[in-house]
């Protein structure tokens, strides 16, 4: 059984790529002697670190609401569970939801 995939973390890799491919891109603009705005060299720091702290704080959120519902995720699976004084009952969600097969 496949794990779900978690969309955020892909979202947070894909803005990440960004920032570093800005970066890069910049720096090889000042290299090759071009006049390369350094609003891009901040503005790839900002997006990196932006991202990562989303990606944190929207983890954080997640944590907290399940904590306050009683829920919890099954690593294997991904699947949000139910959990009381310590057993699991029933899913709370289809864990064959945007699993590819």
């Amino acid at each position: 059984m496949k794990k779900k995939k978690e969309w955020s973390k892909v979202v947070c890799g894909l803005i990440i790529l960004y920032g570093v491919a800005n970066g890069v891109l910049y720096n090889i603009a000042v290299f090759k002697g071009l006049q390369a705005d350094p609003a891009l060299a901040i503005q790839s720091v900002v997006t990196i670190i932006g991202a990562f702290f989303s990606y944190v704080l929207y983890n954080g959120a997640l944590k907290i609401s399940l904590n306050k519902n009683k829920l919890t995720v099954d690593k294997a699976t991904g699947v949000v569970r139910s959990v009381v004084n310590g057993d699991f009952l029933d899913a709370v969600d289809s864990s064959t939801d945007d699993v590819e097969q």
